[in-house]
């Protein structure tokens, strides 16, 4: 039989309508047997061509056909396996050479009648061009970049010891707002108040798998990024970060010491807040702050840079005399203040005491203004 030597060296692309596939062909239950990419623009599922009996596995992959004016789909098969599971699959999306999906095999072995191990078979998907390629090994050859395709609504893509993790927008969003985290076919959905953009913090190697930290920018001047806090496991990816994670007054900081992370959220309301990972679990709360607390020295030179801002505004306003509630403030710093009410010690109501001072004398007393906003 021709297929005693079948191998995915010897594997051809040819169309599901013409090798015979189509619904009934594919693999039950169809939902734990299919994997999209592109964010659901492209689909690979498992399927049963019931003969030959001994290698009746295969792929069938479906998407878009760019040279259909009404937006139809194409569809190619991959078939002659003795088994192939795309739920295994592992993909890489490089933008000089386009998304490869490398996905473990089983070939025929007659002499014992059983499977054995057989090659990875590696495709590459061009968007672009609704074409599937075959290349062999774990790479893909050099190509032209004009035969690849760039998603228009990817962001950034962090490598773990698992995989590719992929930020991308959703393209069905009319506000461009809206996309995923995603890892192989979780996807873990994510917002912003504009146009969504997304910036990978940290990775962190514990031993419960890859931690990321990436944060998504909300798109609202003076409005702090929101922060995910994703695990990377070789079962799948996992948002541990919650409700009560993200910092109000934009500080953000984390370190790994040996088998913990540990992150700096800023204050809040004169608590400082804090948060750490362990044994795969985030945990989040508040450090008691003494009464004699003062302000943090990087953000006491904040504070009081603001204060010397507000005293020269309200100069040039002349607002009557210089009283805090004839003072009007532009947006960054009514947004800076209202940050800088959760760290100890200082209040709006003594902020714009000194600023009121600065306006009347003239003057910026640097000890002073010090001691009254920040505590020393």
């Amino acid at each position: 039989m021709m297929i005693a030597t079948a191998t995915v060296q010897a594997q051809e692309i040819r169309s599901c309508r013409e090798v015979g596939v189509g619904i009934e062909s594919l693999v039950t239950h169809v939902a734990d047997n299919v994997q999209s990419f592109y964010n659901n623009r492209v689909q690979i599922y498992n399927i049963d061509t019931i003969e030959p009996a001994a290698a009746s596995a295969g792929i069938a992959i479906v998407l878009p056909d760019t040279d259909d004016p009404l937006g139809g789909s194409k569809c190619f098969a991959i078939t002659n396996f003795a088994g192939i599971d795309i739920k295994t699959s592992r993909a890489v999306y490089d933008p000089a050479k386009g998304l490869t999906v490398s996905i473990p095999t089983k070939s025929p072995d007659f002499q014992t009648g059983k499977s054995r191990r057989g090659p990875l078979l590696n495709i590459v998907i061009n968007l672009q061009h609704s074409s599937v390629t075959i290349i062999q090994g774990a790479k893909a050859d050099k190509t032209d970049d004009s035969d690849t395709a760039r998603p228009d609504d990817f962001i950034l893509s962090v490598k773990t010891r698992f995989g590719d993790v992929v930020v991308s927008r959703d393209p069905n969003s009319s506000c461009n707002c809206t996309g995923w985290i995603q890892f192989r076919s979780t996807k873990i959905e994510i917002r912003s108040s504009g146009s969504l953009s997304a910036k990978h913090q940290n990775t962190f190697r514990m031993k419960e798998g890859d931690v990321l930290v990436i944060s998504v920018d909300s798109a609202v001047r003076g409005m702090s990024p929101q922060y995910y806090v994703l695990l990377v496991q070789e079962s799948g990816i996992f948002d541990v970060s919650n409700e009560r994670f993200p910092s109000l007054d934009g500080t953000f900081r984390a370190e790994q010491h040996g088998d913990e992370i540990r992150f700096d959220l800023g204050f809040v309301h004169g608590k400082h807040k804090r948060a750490f990972f362990r044994n795969g679990v985030l945990y989040v709360g508040f450090d008691a702050v003494a009464r004699n607390a003062t302000v943090p020295r990087d953000r006491c030179v904040e504070v009081l840079n603001k204060v010397v801002e507000c005293g020269d505004i309200a100069r040039k306003q002349q607002a009557h005399d210089c009283a805090s509630d004839a003072i009007e403030m532009p947006m960054s710093v009514t947004r800076f203040l209202g940050d800088a009410s959760n760290l100890p010690i200082f209040t709006v109501e003594n902020f714009y005491k000194v600023c009121s001072e600065i306006c009347r004398s003239g003057k910026y007393e640097s000890q002073s203004s010090r001691k009254i906003l920040c505590g020393y």
